[in-house]
């Protein structure tokens, strides 16, 4: 199995359990800056198991399933997938970090 496809389905599994852990976190009785912050997670929530889970399982199982790829090509296509992979992810994580932050702010702001 190629290193790139390990490395999709890897992140996949980790996004499944981050997907997972946040409605969980949604149903517990929590009081207090968490609680508001708990309650901003639902998009996340949807980024996480789409983008994070489903995503990345077909592009990594895809790798692995039709390589398509000739002793003569060049590493153009291996360049491209490592791009696609850290793009991906890094903009999960912003997306997990700054969707939060934009939510409680406007709430703090509209109860100004």
């Amino acid at each position: 199995m190629p290193r790139l496809t390990r490395y999709f389905l890897k992140a996949a599994v980790v996004y499944f359990v981050l997907a997972i852990l946040i409605p969980l976190f949604q149903i517990l009785p929590i009081q207090g800056w968490f609680s508001s912050l708990v309650s901003t997670l639902q998009p996340v929530y949807f980024h996480f198991f789409m983008l994070g889970w489903a995503t990345q399982m077909i592009i990594g199982v895809s790798l692995w399933m039709f390589p398509g790829r000739k002793k003569t090509e060049p590493r153009a296509r291996t360049i491209m997938g490592w791009t696609i992979f850290f793009m991906l992810n890094i903009g999960l994580v912003l997306r997990a970090i700054g969707e939060p932050m934009i939510s409680l702010s406007t709430a703090s702001a509209a109860r100004v």
